[in-house]
């Protein structure tokens, strides 16, 4: 596929610029760009700093191609030619008549290198064990991604339209996957084989006061491998099921409505369907299992309708509803047939208000009501939210604009497992759910705060600061989350010193807390949270977090003549803790979560040789550091002796880089 897409673009390029030549009435511009990199990669895991990109020791290159003859128009872009990360497109248009487009797109995922595993027949659904344990296979936990696809819209000089897009979407490779018992906790390579072809065609109107349209979207999802084999035992994965997607959409707007309004609908039905059986999945008729066959079928129902006005020159309105039913037909795989399947409905209303009090001052309110119906989900079956949010604006000086909002939400949940359970010793597991609430499902209450400022102190400085804060109270929570809060603070600014030199920077700190209370106790120890008895205890857990990131960016164009600098550097740094306490036991903290810091550095200059030829030199330099509990002494574990034990691939290990990347580039503008 790969060659087919060069030779196409390849062969676009020299016809176009052959048509070019012979037409003198064509208008042609473009670019074409070629380098080439040098990487020092010091790492024993380097796939964290190539996680989505490709900065290997190569030579690259890109091109742009610009053709423009009276109303027709065409356009050719190729960005990292012959990198893992190429990208094409190719767009035509007449303005009057149609427009076309086509795409092609490369993207790695590089998820971790140098794994290791005793296993043969790393890559297909059939893992084997090696003669020997200490055999091992090495491999890398990579997903490549390839898209390509076009679209065509038609409109023939009129108002009405009709277009068609097509898309394919291939993802081959392994990533890890995390599979246990009692007896062996493996980390195994999963064979990732998906195929995703897309149809999406819509028809529509498009006047003055009337737009309408009508979308068809289909979708069809194909996996390889439906299965894979788990060593050790005779048990088998399912991987992600083929399934088929369908949507249906009408929309419609209507402008120049009675006092300056704009009535907008929308209406959509969408299903997704998915079936397989055990003989699909190479298995026999299970005891546990009350069928063989099992058939996924999911429905979605949507309306929206959106009202805005403008009854005065200082008042602006908008009345909205929204209306979603999920719906959910699919089998249950459980050998008790009645077992129940979730879906729900949803019903939102609100009202958005703004004032124009003054020239420069105006002032917003609005009200939403929220009210979700949960089948068969006794903590939550259904939930109400109220919020109302006020606002002011104002920008009555020349050198300062600001904006302050406050939100407060409230919601009232159902909450039906009050009586869940029979003992607290012998049926811990459901009595548990008498205290038990999900956060998203609970009643809870909310506070939001958003304050912009934008400063203007010299007319070469622009400076601003956003701070925002949100609280959220569940309660009613006796187990589960109790409270969390989340500050922000932002900063940017820039600096235009002079004609040659401008300065930019931003800063910003992020401060997240998290309390939430817990029960633990074994089989035969009571589940109730009164109970202090036994060996059975309560714990209250609270996570805080602390990120921070500030950048500077330099730039001067022609800091002397025909020579350009550009300088950036940012920095990150992120710091999490978990403190645990508990009145009957001594429970470590956790000083390592998610804790890490990231450097880079940017520099390039460029320089004019010529009218059309451009000569630039870069450097890149970047330093990420991690220190997460979750993979300290994280070592691959091989089993031994006649009970497998467990064995880790080494996914993820020592994400930790530095890297030093330089590059000599040749462009040519025409």
């Amino acid at each position: 596929m790969k060659k087919a897409v060069y030779v196409l673009i390849i062969a676009v390029v020299f016809a176009s610029m052959t048509f070019a030549a012979e037409n003198p009435k064509v208008d042609v511009s473009g670019s074409i760009t070629a380098g080439y990199r040098l990487t020092d990669d010091r790492s024993n895991n380097k796939a964290r700093f190539l996680e989505y990109r490709d900065l290997d020791d190569n030579p690259f290159g890109a091109f742009a191609l610009s053709l423009q003859r009276g109303t027709y128009y065409l356009t050719l872009e190729g960005c990292n030619i012959g990198q893992d990360d190429q990208s094409y497109r190719i767009k035509g248009t007449d303005y009057r008549n149609f427009s076309g487009a086509f795409f092609y797109d490369e993207t790695p995922h590089n998820l971790s290198f140098d794994a290791r595993a005793p296993y043969s027949g790393i890559g297909s659904p059939d893992l084997q064990l090696t003669p020997t344990l200490t055999k091992m296979t090495t491999f890398d936990y990579s997903v490549e991604r390839k898209e390509f696809g076009g679209e065509i819209t038609l409109t023939l000089n009129t108002p009405f339209y009709l277009s068609m897009e097509l898309q394919r979407r291939e993802q081959n490779g392994l990533k890890p996957l995390g599979s246990g018992d009692y007896w062996s906790n493996l980390e195994l390579p999963e064979p990732v084989d998906y195929t995703t072809n897309d149809l999406n065609l819509t028809g529509g109107y498009r006047g003055k006061t009337i737009q309408a349209a009508i979308r068809g979207y289909w979708s069809r999802f194909d996996n390889a491998d439906n299965s894979m084999s788990r060593p050790y035992t005779d048990d088998t994965i399912t991987l992600p099921p083929d399934n088929d997607y369908g949507k249906v959409a009408a929309e419609l707007s209507w402008r120049d409505l009675p006092l300056n309004s704009l009535l907008a609908l929308r209406l959509s039905y969408d299903r997704t369907e998915s079936d397989i059986s055990l003989s699909d999945l190479g298995l026999k008729q299970s005891s546990d299992l009350y069928r063989t066959t099992f058939s996924g079928d999911r429905t979605c129902t949507r309306a929206n309708i959106a009202l805005s006005s403008r009854p005065g020159p200082r008042l602006d309105t908008r009345i909205y509803y929204s209306y979603l039913d999920q719906n959910n037909d699919s089998s249950s795989i459980s050998a008790m047939q009645d077992t129940q399947i979730f879906a729900y409905n949803r019903n939102i209303a609100g009202i958005d208000i703004d004032y124009a009090i003054a020239r420069h001052t105006s002032l917003g309110t609005g009200y939403e009501f929220e009210n979700i119906e949960r089948h068969n989900r006794l903590d939550g079956e259904s939930t109400t939210d109220h919020s109302l949010y006020f606002e002011v604006k104002n920008s009555s000086l020349d050198f300062l604009s600001t904006r302050i909002r406050y939100k407060r939400l409230e919601r009232d949940a159902q909450f039906k497992n009050h009586n869940q359970g029979v003992n607290p010793f012998t049926d811990g597991d459901e009595w548990i759910k008498r205290y038990l609430r999900r956060y998203d499902v609970t009643d809870k209450s909310m506070d939001e705060i958003k304050l912009v400022l934008e400063l203007y102190p010299l007319p070469q400085l622009d400076f601003g600061v956003e701070y925002s804060y949100q609280m959220n109270d569940y309660d009613k929570t006796d187990l589960g989350l109790t409270e969390d809060k989340h500050h922000a603070v932002y900063t940017d600014f820039i600096w235009r010193a002079s004609n040659r030199i401008s300065l930019s920077g931003f800063a910003g700190y992020e401060k997240t807390e998290a309390d939430s209370r817990h029960r633990q106790f074994a089989a035969g120890e009571s589940a109730d949270i009164n109970d202090l008895s036994d060996g059975a205890f309560n714990w209250q857990k609270n996570r805080d977090d602390d990120f921070w990131s500030c950048g500077v960016a330099l730039d001067c164009p022609d800091i002397i003549k025909k020579l350009s600098l550009h300088c950036a550097w940012q920095y990150q740094d992120s710091n999490g803790k978990v403190s645990f306490s508990s009145a009957e036991n001594q429970l470590a903290d956790i000083n390592q979560s998610d804790d890490y810091d990231l450097q880079k550095l940017e520099i390039k200059l460029a320089y004019v040789v010529q009218a059309h030829t451009t000569v630039t030199i870069g450097y890149l330099y970047e330093k990420y550091d991690a220190d997460d509990l979750q993979f300290a002494d994280y070592t691959a574990f091989t089993p031994t002796g006649t009970i497998p034990g467990s064995y880790l691939t080494g996914a993820y290990y020592d994400q930790d880089y530095k890297a030093n990347v330089g590059y000599l580039m040749l462009s040519y503008n025409f």
